[in-house]
């Protein structure tokens, strides 16, 4: 179950803060709005506040997506790199380094925080929900109970007012009248098929203009759908009920909700007096408080309402220029992350075309991506074998294709999630027969890079590049100088010939280059060492070498290159004893490695899913 709750959490966490980070910037957006049209009618601050209850549910990327994806630009109109491009990734991700980090480098400490921070927090979004959701049933519960022990009535003067009200406001629906003998406020319940619950003795403490008041009061809320919109920021609460906002906003809707109702009802009776005197007589004729799950009429602060009633009589309409100001906002509130998603997709298609230009690799016609199973007889294999028309690998972990794929070493991986680094596969992968010709004449890292598009299509890989400091290698000649063979002149200048191999025995781990340039050492190396390696030794020219070493702890026993020409390894029963990968690369090679930090590019994964079916 942790375990399920670490990968959910992984997956979640940054969006999830990018989410309330945008969600919270837009309600201040809203109540610096509310603060300029503190004279104006309250509905429109209603609708304000709704709009910000609203967009806890709608993700700022889902704009920007919708804009990415239904509108095509040219990539040449936006260049790469551009502020707004790069404005457009801060406003959707501005959480996306460090929490990333966070989770995915290794680090024992790190893992084993997050191994119960993630479940303990999900644990506790849980069972806050439960309890919102739990508080929500009960007052329901009590009202539905109200509900149920009243009686419809088509009868009596409450009726005929209600009707005739009805008919004066334009509503299209009737509202059944339920009569009660409970001494609570009037109200209306239900959404779709609205009632209103009417204490029967409360009509004998009523004049005839109190009592149209109060109806009136009580048919706004049906005419604005006070119910449906209640109901709804029910759910953002019950969601985001850990989120201090969603209940500020709460509280501005009730008193806005109210608010529109009371102008509306005044505008009714056209007295304000008599409509301040109905709610006194309502509110003292109550005996309990105001009714969760109902629209009522005793709700917010009744003195600051009375005395608003009375003395500050509003305008029926708002402003030209402020309709026209509002109107801008909320086509900037939509418009606005619809135009960054458009511009964020034409850098990315700017990047993919730069890339096409530089280098046109063949592409996989048909690929099979199975689970792989080990033999108990063999123990752990993990081999890759690049054929004539394609390539096979066995067993190979997914965090170690993302890697190999893009030819770095691991710690410039970011954002794979644990279950990568366990999950292994086999796959078989071959180029259409037009291809076959050219998938012989380019690189061996090109051909890696050719499992990138692979990894897009069939596991919905998606990444993007940072620049991160990490601890580099930089190799360089030792004491004494390099201890290197070169290779002879015929072997050829085809660095395709250059031959790079790993395997494990019963000595350890044995690296062999043939006809092989520094930067295939310097690669392999990086590979084992899982950290960037930079070639400073000055050498130029392509060498024959052999390196044994027994791998310290914590580093792999198994072949982690690209393997080219390699076999599948297995493992030995005991661990062998024999010199250390950077003894072993001064006292056999003659090559010392430097530790230092430097800003280096690093590619982070924002999305990695399960393969999908063959």
């Amino acid at each position: 179950m942790s375990g399920v709750l670490t990968i959910i959490g992984t997956r979640i966490g940054p969006a999830l803060a990018n989410h309330l980070w945008q969600s919270t910037g837009f309600v201040v957006l809203v109540w610096l709005l509310t603060m300029l049209l503190r004279k104006d009618r309250a509905r429109t601050r209603h609708l304000l506040w709704f709009a910000a209850s609203l967009k806890f549910l709608i993700p700022l990327s889902v704009l920007i997506g919708l804009g990415a994806h239904s509108l095509k630009l040219q990539p040449t109109l936006v260049p790469q790199g551009t502020s707004l491009s790069t404005t457009a990734h801060i406003l959707e991700q501005p959480f996306s380094s460090e929490e990333r980090t966070f989770y995915t480098e290794n680090s024992t400490s790190q893992r084993t925080y997050s191994d119960w921070l993630i479940p303990a927090a999900a644990l506790a979004w849980m069972l806050g929900a439960m309890v919102i959701v739990s508080i929500w049933v009960m007052r329901w519960k009590k009202v539905s109970r109200l509900q149920r022990m009243a009686f419809p009535s088509e009868q009596g003067t409450e009726v005929e007012a209600l009707r005739t009200l009805e008919l004066q406001m334009g509503l299209r629906r009737k509202v059944v009248l339920l009569r009660s003998k409970e001494m609570t406020e009037p109200g209306i319940f239900g959404i779709f098929r609205p009632a209103l619950l009417w204490p029967e003795r409360l009509t004998e403490q009523l004049t005839t203009e109190n009592l149209d008041a109060i109806l009136a009061h009580e048919l706004m809320h049906v005419r604005r759908q006070d119910n449906l919109i209640a109901a709804i920021h029910m759910v953002v609460e019950a969601v985001f009920w850990f989120h201090p906002m969603v209940w500020w906003i709460e509280s501005h809707m009730l008193e806005e909700r109210e608010r529109a109702c009371d102008e509306a009802a005044v505008e009714q009776t056209s007295r304000p007096e008599v409509y301040a005197m109905s709610l006194l007589k309502a509110c003292r004729f109550c005996a309990e408080s105001p009714m969760t799950c109902i629209s009522g009429i005793t709700g917010a602060d009744l003195k600051t309402r009375v005395i608003r009633i009375l003395s500050n009589p509003v305008e029926c309409r708002i402003s030209l220029q402020r309709r026209i100001a509002l109107a801008v906002v909320a086509i900037l509130c939509v418009s606005a992350p619809v135009t960054l998603g458009i511009f964020g997709q034409a850098q990315e298609n700017t990047a993919t075309s730069q890339a096409n230009t530089e280098k046109k690799l063949p592409e996989f016609d048909v690929a099979s991506i199975k689970p792989h199973k080990d033999d108990p007889a063999s123990g752990m294999m993990i081999g890759v074998q690049f054929t004539p028309d394609g390539v096979k690998v066995s067993g190979m972990p997914l965090n170690e294709l993302i890697r190999a794929a893009f030819g770095i070493s691991q710690d410039r991986v970011l954002g794979t999630l644990g279950w990568t680094k366990t999950a292994r596969y086999d796959i078989e992968a071959k180029v259409s027969a037009a291809d076959v010709s050219a998938l012989d004449k380019i690189k061996m890292e090109d051909r890696w890079a050719m499992m990138l598009s692979l990894l897009q299509d069939r596991f919905g890989l998606k990444y993007h590049h940072e620049t991160k400091e990490l601890q580099v290698y930089t190799l360089v000649a030792g004491k004494g100088g390099p201890k290197l063979k070169e290779s002879p002149p015929e072997a050829g200048d085809d660095k395709n010939h250059a031959k790079q191999m790993m395997r494990m025995s019963s000595e350890g781990m044995t690296m062999e280059g043939d006809d092989a340039p520094i930067e295939n050492l310097a690669h392999a190396l990086s590979l084992q060492l899982g950290a960037t390696v930079i070639d400073k030794t000055g050498l130029t020219g392509k060498y024959d070498y052999k390196m044994t070493w027994v791998p310290e702890q914590g580093m792999p026993m198994m072949p982690h290159g690209p393997g080219e020409g390699s076999e599948p390894g297995g493992g030995a029963t005991t661990r062998p004893t024999g010199p250390s990968l950077v003894a072993a690369l001064q006292e056999q090679l003659g090559l010392k490695l430097e530790s230092k930090k430097e800003l280096v590019d690093v590619i982070v994964v924002d999305q990695i899913n399960q393969p999908s079916p063959n």
